[in-house]
């Protein structure tokens, strides 16, 4: 989907510099390195709509992305005053997709107990809803799983300030490249993709949380690889 507010010339612009690094046009010497190359896989945007994960696998992957070391409770990513501001949401789109999580609805992952708490389950009416919050143009879901990371607006700053908020953003970034990392290594062919042009209010809302207190700011599509 192409953005209304876009000029012709400003798309073109960005279609030439798609792909590309910020680099310096200026430089006193440029020093070769010796890398090997290997795969890189970044984010993927087809999938396989009819996968089903079992309950190990799921385990797997949240522990890795969002569980706690058993001795320093320090997690896979830095967090400023280790003060973990950052909800991590399990959105799941379709019944039985997880077999232990048979209800589509707002879950989330407890890294002391290692459990999966039901926040919120979804009738066929707030799916409707969400499609229309995530998609203006009423597109179908990328695919039947995604993590929402939300903000605990108050934890973030009380210690920092509006610094905290800051802290915050790179806490989600971290996040989320560490779940896509956690993802490849429990099973190969699963891939993520990050997602932000979403309602912020109207998708914070059906997660179950208040927009001035824990705003969503990002979506993270996941789930089996298709063709």
């Amino acid at each position: 989907m192409r953005s209304s507010f876009i000029s012709p010339d400003v798309r073109v612009w960005l279609e030439n510099v798609e792909c590309t690094d910020v680099l310096p046009d200026i430089f006193e010497e440029e020093i070769p390195l010796s890398i090997e190359k290997v795969r890189i896989n970044g984010s993927n945007r087809s999938y396989n709509l009819s996968y089903r994960m079992d309950e190990k696998t799921l385990g797997a992957i949240m522990y890795k992305a969002f569980g706690r070391d058993n001795e320093t409770l320090s997690k896979r990513y830095g967090s400023a005053g280790a003060l973990y501001p950052v909800m991590p949401l399990l959105l799941v789109l379709k019944p039985n997709v997880i077999s232990s999580l048979p209800m589509p609805g707002v879950y989330m992952f407890n890294p002391l107990s290692n459990s999966i708490y039901r926040i919120r389950k979804w009738t066929e009416k707030d799916l409707e809803k969400l499609k229309e919050c995530i998609f203006i143009d009423g597109e179908e879901f990328v695919s039947s799983l995604v993590m929402a990371y939300a903000i605990d607006i108050r934890r973030a700053v009380t210690k920092y300030g509006k610094r905290g908020y800051r802290h915050a953003l790179i806490e989600v970034g971290l996040m989320a490249q560490g779940f896509r990392e956690s993802l490849r290594e429990v099973k190969e062919n699963l891939r993520d993709l990050c997602w932000s042009g979403f309602n912020d209010n109207a998708l914070t809302y059906l997660v179950g949380l208040n927009v001035r207190l824990a705003p969503v700011v990002l979506l993270q599509w996941f789930g089996e690889r298709g063709d």
